[in-house]
């Protein structure tokens, strides 16, 4: 089971990786 705490952590790495990539896909 994974708590939540790490969860958010790997959302938040995601929604990094996700921003990251948009701005270099521009």
């Amino acid at each position: 089971v994974v708590r939540s705490d790490e969860r958010g952590k790997v959302n938040g790495v995601i929604k990094l990786t996700t921003q990251r990539s948009n701005l270099f896909g521009q």
